[in-house]
């Protein structure tokens, strides 16, 4: 997931999160343009299921189920290496 400044634009680093709950992450972000130098603070929060986990995890109420509209007009899915 790419974060960027919201004032000149560059990318962001994070440096170091901590959950909020269970579906909330709070991480302390900072601006790559070291001519920038702004630093913030992001919210990273689950808010729909898009594909189910196995029935042996699946747990009725966590998170709603995302419909076929919802779906659709989501960005593509853009995948990274490790």
């Amino acid at each position: 997931m790419a974060v960027h400044c919201p004032y000149c634009g560059s990318g962001c680093l994070t440096h170091g999160s901590q959950p909020q709950s269970p579906l909330t992450r709070l991480s302390r972000i900072a601006c790559t343009n070291t001519d920038c130098g702004w630093t913030g603070v992001a919210v990273i929060e689950t808010v729909k299921t898009v594909s189910p986990p196995s029935a042996k995890y699946w747990r009725e109420g966590v998170l709603p189920v995302a419909d076929k509209a919802y779906i659709e007009a989501l960005p593509p899915r853009q995948d990274t290496q490790a």
